[in-house]
């Protein structure tokens, strides 16, 4: 009999060619984990501060007041690498309160906080800007205060992963800046309420920059202005946007559109390029029709229609700004993809991460792990099953188990050099579509999933109760076992023909699980599929006498050990 482990010398040498080609295309750090093992030391967790837990927490001076617009307008001033700005918050009382907290980093200089004409006492600590106002606001009442700031924003220095402002010059010596500031926040450039739990439902930015620059942002351009060396853009959002989300890019920019429709939505799509990139641009950008396309039939409709679609070349690799994605991927598509990576991926982020938000960065899984296993969702639409396949098994091996899928909560933490928020996000899902082993209800629950919380947040909780509403069975111990538990589910198992009765036998069991973990594995003898539910304790099923046999032929991310513990 052959035993087959689902990797085969062709699979190899394709598995190692899309590794050269990852590892040479991206800037974070992979570890190859091929047999999915999990590392005796878990992954050691920074002493987490006071600082922390003021940006990460929600406090009742956070959770007093919930803001419905942001009106934001920064000068930048490139020689200096510096800004100078003012926002003004319009926001609505939750609850009687007197102070609040709005958050900036420490390096950045208030100038003044004005409410009603009067200037506000204000206190800082860390990244927290404490404001008291003169009497007590009341619940449901509509405030408007405005903070006036300068300084120089941090450089990033591994963008877009590590945050902050990027000052280049283009191949012309012409100015090419942006922000990338997910993790990072964005109190790290203009004061706002920095938590992932309020978005204001619009936006307005007015962005002054040197002529004859341009400057894209977010939403739609409403006007500009030319007047003393520096042209004012303005643009405007018109829907609920990540604070992290508002970007800028400024640099020599030439324009392109093209008209985006179908069945479900209409609207144009805008692209923003340096000009010796432009034909090249043109040709290249036209798969973002088909990728939209894709995943509006995955999930629904494309969420921002009346603020369009846009990809800006920008000066780092790539970032899922809304409705503004920062595209710095070089024009080149993988080959085993179809398609251009980072189009690809922050295209997904409109309808996870942006559309459909994380309450804290303890479930950012939900913006990453979606987002990857859109990409393959999307081989599977172009190129087969099989070819979907071949792509989760190579997301799997980059799975490192060092720590929870959900990661600690009220602190801000994500470790961007951990890449299991993506790619076991990503697995978790596929192995969840195996268990359910229907894919029009799987596929039911994603674009539920997208609709009920469209423009607005979600929590993993949210998406285990729909999973077991949907499905109605209990997948409480397997979210458990991925959500909470660090190990890989090991399956231990042993073919076992016994000659005197003339039948074979598949010993089969769960370690390195929690006790009630049990979900079903799909096993081939010979060409023949069958289903087997392993739970922790051993068991024993009378099977085919086999020639060849195939453990998890649908790769749901367990590890497989096969082992002679069990024969009698």
């Amino acid at each position: 009999m052959r035993i087959y482990f689902l990797i085969k010398v062709n699979l190899l040498r394709f598995l190692w060619l899309v590794l050269l080609v990852v590892l040479s295309s991206s800037c974070r750090v992979l570890v190859i984990n091929r047999h999915y093992k999990t590392p005796a030391r878990p992954y050691k967790y920074p002493v987490f501060t006071k600082a922390d837990s003021l940006r990460g927490s929600l406090s009742p001076l956070r959770t007093c007041y919930d803001v419905k617009h942001y009106d934001l307008n920064v000068k930048f001033f490139p020689e200096q690498k510096s800004i100078a700005g003012k926002v003004d918050f319009f926001a609505q009382a939750t609850t009687d309160f007197q102070r609040l907290q709005f958050d900036l980093y420490p390096n950045m200089q208030i100038d003044s906080v004005v409410w009603d004409g009067q200037s506000l006492k204000y206190q800082r600590e860390y990244g927290a800007v404490f404001i008291d106002f003169p009497s007590t606001i009341r619940k449901d009442e509509y405030i408007r205060f405005a903070v006036y700031y300068h300084g120089q924003p941090q450089k990033a220095r591994r963008p877009p992963w590590a945050g902050g402002f990027v000052w280049k010059k283009d191949k012309e010596g012409n100015l090419w800046a942006g922000v990338a500031c997910e993790l990072s926040g964005s109190s790290l450039w203009w004061p706002s309420k920095d938590h992932l739990s309020d978005e204001p439902d619009s936006m307005t930015m007015h962005y002054s920059v040197p002529a004859p620059l341009y400057c894209v942002a977010n939403g739609i351009l409403v006007d500009s202005v030319a007047e003393n060396g520096y042209i004012t853009y303005t643009w405007k959002v018109h829907y609920p946007i990540n604070t992290y989300n508002a970007t800028f890019y400024i640099g020599n920019y030439r324009k392109f559109t093209i008209p985006y429709q179908s069945d479900s939505s209409q609207f144009l799509m805008s692209f923003f390029v340096l000009p010796y990139n432009l034909t090249k641009a043109q040709a290249h950008f036209t798969q973002a029709i088909d990728i939209v396309n894709k995943y509006e039939h995955f999930y629904g409709t494309y969420p921002w229609p009346y603020d369009g679609y846009k990809l800006v070349e920008s000066p780092y690799e790539g970032m899922e700004h809304q409705s503004a994605i920062a595209y710095g991927n070089r024009y080149k598509n993988l080959s085993y993809l179809g398609a251009d990576y980072i189009i690809l991926h922050e295209t997904a982020h409109e309808w996870w991460g942006n559309s459909v938000t994380a309450t804290d960065y303890a479930d950012i899984w939900i913006h990453e792990g979606f987002a990857t296993y859109s990409e393959a969702l999307y081989v599977e639409a172009t190129q087969g099953y099989e070819a979907y396949l071949r792509y989760l098994l190579v997301q799997s091996i980059f799975i490192r188990n060092k720590q929870p899928l959900i990661l600690p909560h009220s602190v801000n933490f994500w470790d961007y050099n951990d890449g299991d928020v993506y790619f076991k996000g990503s697995l978790v899902l596929h192995t969840l579509r195996n268990c359910i082993n229907n894919d029009s209800l799987f596929s039911d629950i994603l674009r539920t999933f997208y609709r009920q919380h469209r423009h607005s947040f979600a929590t993993s909780q949210d998406f285990l109760d729909l999973v077991n509403a949907k499905t109605g069975q209990d997948y409480t111990p397997f979210f458990r076992q991925y959500y909470y538990n660090r190990s890989c589910p090991e399956l231990q198992w042993e073919y076992y023909y016994d000659a005197y009765q003339g039948k074979a036998f598949l010993f089969y069991r769960f370690q390195k699980a929690n006790e009630d973990f049990s979900m079903p594995v799909r096993i081939k003898i010979d060409d023949t599929a069958y289903l087997i539910r392993p739970t922790t304790q051993w068991q024993k099923a009378e099977v085919p006498i086999a020639k060849t046999l195939v453990i998890n032929s649908n790769y749901s991310y367990i590890a497989r050990k096969h082992t002679r513990y069990f024969r009698k």
